[in-house]
């Protein structure tokens, strides 16, 4: 039985996953955006048909890894696999499955390496199992798409991802904040939270925080300095919109109705906020009334 319990997957992909595993096919195709984590959905389906622990699965002798090696997969990592797909599979238990292949970005294996390959899928070894991961269809020859079943890899819901990452000591307003800089890149969300990727995400919720902590003077003698750089000032209002909804969304959890039409109110003038700057309206007028609001 396969299990994502530790790290976040959309429902129609799980589902999905759920079925192929079920009854899976000579060779699965994971594609998505890249930092969705479709190398870890691999090892787990790895894990599941053959009924390994997750952790043993990169040491197993029945699996075989190919990843790119300087930008590429080349012919012969392709030689290497035909080796691989000729030794006979010693196996204590039996199982439907009994050797995987897992082929990391086969969009960058090399014209030569994927019509090698072709023939390896044409006439596969018994019982065994291909799972190769895309984050670039178009890269793949149509031969080989034709011959796995694709499954799209979505990015997992917004309360997923923070529900995955708030037990690490995230807060979800810096969760959601991350997600959004990061376009849905989960990789590099996590990246900006733990602090090894550059950006100025943090500096915008602090900033955020402190003029929702400020009294409306203070705030106000901050308006000339931001209006001056309109994008970091719409970054600024997009952080007390995830700051805000965040409020309401913690507030309702602990039915404090209260807090939850607080922090209702805040959105709304932020929202007001953002659809005047779209509007290419006096950026300065923006935030003065905006922060007279909050």
């Amino acid at each position: 039985m396969i299990s994502f319990k530790d790290f976040a997957v959309h429902p129609d992909t799980e589902q999905a996953l759920k079925e192929y595993v079920a009854q899976p096919t000579q060779a699965m195709l994971l594609a998505g955006p890249s930092g969705l984590g479709k190398t870890l959905i691999a090892n787990q389906c790895a894990s599941a048909l053959l009924e390994l622990d997750p952790s043993k699965v990169l040491s197993s002798p029945h699996v075989r890894i190919i990843s790119p090696q300087d930008g590429a997969i080349k012919i012969s990592a392709i030689r290497e696999l035909y080796n691989f797909y000729a030794l006979k599979v010693v196996s204590q238990a039996k199982h439907a499955v009994e050797r995987i292949v897992i082929i990391e970005d086969i969009d960058t294996m090399t014209r030569e390496a994927q019509n090698a390959f072709l023939k390896l899928l044409e006439e596969p070894p018994e019982n065994t199992v291909c799972i190769m991961t895309t984050s670039r269809l178009g890269g793949i020859l149509p031969t080989i798409r034709s011959r796995a079943q694709t499954i799209r890899v979505q990015q997992p819901e917004n309360g997923q991802i923070v529900r995955m990452l708030e037990p690490k000591g995230y807060g979800s307003a810096d969760i959601e904040l991350a997600m959004r800089k990061s376009e849905g890149n989960i990789s590099k969300a996590v990246a900006l939270l733990e602090g090894n990727e550059t950006d100025e995400t943090t500096d915008y919720l602090a900033l955020a925080k402190e003029i929702l902590r400020d009294d409306a003077y203070t705030r106000l003698l901050k308006v000339e300095a931001l209006s001056k750089d309109k994008t970091y000032s719409i970054d600024l209002i997009d952080a007390l919109s995830t700051i805000a909804s965040a409020g309401i969304q913690s507030a309702a959890k602990k039915s404090d109705e209260e807090a939850v039409e607080r922090w209702a109110r805040v959105l709304k003038h932020v929202l007001t906020a953002q659809e005047a700057v779209a509007k290419n309206g006096n950026l300065k007028l923006i935030l003065s009334e905006l922060f007279l609001t909050l």
